[in-house]
């Protein structure tokens, strides 16, 4: 068995890039609003939004979103992960509704979410996390929402 081992790996034609399988090629982070935030539309409505530009179209982009949230009454909330306008995962909270509970606020605790997402381009890529309400009522986003999209060689 041989060992290489190197300080430096350059690309020989520039711009084609050092392609390691497996490997982490570039991370891009989306941050929403800090404190709370209500959200009472029953359709999808953007909440958070990333853009990343893949080196490689044959890379996979690993795409994860957490918030944390409370509802109102008898709300509850879908959520959506979606590249462009085309859903790539629901989010669905619904599970965690509890019916005949009359109080003015519940904790739903988190929405979370996470796709490999295998875009095939090098074009600027857009993933956005959207909710809607479903029944009545509200929802806040309490603390401070989060999407994540990483590049990950092939």
């Amino acid at each position: 068995m041989s060992i290489l081992k190197v300080d430096t790996i350059n690309e020989k034609t520039s711009g084609n890039g050092v392609q390691i399988a497996g490997h982490v090629v570039q991370v891009v982070q989306g941050l929403g609003n800090t404190g709370r935030q209500t959200y009472s539309s029953t359709s999808y409505q953007d909440i958070i939004t990333v853009s990343i530009t893949p080196k490689f179209s044959t890379s996979k982009i690993l795409v994860t979103t957490h918030t944390s949230l409370t509802r109102t009454t008898a709300a509850y909330i879908n959520g959506q992960i979606t590249r462009g306008s085309t859903q790539i995962i629901s989010l669905d909270t619904q599970a965690g509704y509890i019916a005949g509970l009359t109080n003015n606020e519940h904790s739903m605790g988190s929405l979370s979410g996470e796709i490999l997402d295998a875009p095939s381009t090098t074009s600027a890529t857009t993933y956005r996390l959207q909710l809607k309400v479903v029944n009545s009522g509200s929802i806040f986003i309490d603390g401070q929402p989060s999407i994540t999209a990483m590049e990950i060689a092939q």
